[in-house]
């Protein structure tokens, strides 16, 4: 990521590029995407950042818009975003990550997963939400 950019900035333009890849990528799953993204925070912020992502993996060979979502999640706290307690650890699967780490990791973990999650709700409802609304 861009270093002359701040870490909100960063976030924006990853999850603009993750919704971006959803709309031209996987369009019959934009409108579950985009649903996704705005109803998990609620479930992390419920039940963890662990649980959380487990429930993800448990639907996503099923459900295509939760795997982009935990794929999109993956990418930022384990290869993308230098600022997360899990980037270049050797895990590349953040649920293995948020099991391995330490307590304060996992606090770190969890406010920034949430705040990642934010843009990518904010862009899934401008692209992905609108799209929908205008194919329709």
């Amino acid at each position: 990521m861009d270093t002359g950019r701040t870490l909100e900035q960063q976030r924006a333009a990853y999850a603009l590029d993750a919704v971006d890849k959803v709309r031209q990528q996987a369009p019959k799953s934009a409108g579950d995407y985009a649903t996704l993204s705005a109803s998990f925070p609620t479930l992390v912020l419920a039940s963890g950042l662990g649980q959380a992502l487990a429930f993800l993996m448990t639907k996503r060979s099923k459900e295509p818009a939760h795997d982009l979502l935990l794929r999109h999640l993956d990418g930022w706290m384990c290869r993308e975003n230098k600022h997360s307690p899990y980037f270049g650890t050797k895990e590349d699967d953040l649920l293995r990550a948020v099991v391995a780490g330490t307590q304060d990791q996992y606090a770190v973990a969890q406010s920034e997963v949430l705040a990642l999650l934010g843009w990518i709700k904010r862009c899934a409802r401008a692209y992905l939400e609108a799209g929908a609304q205008g194919a329709a």
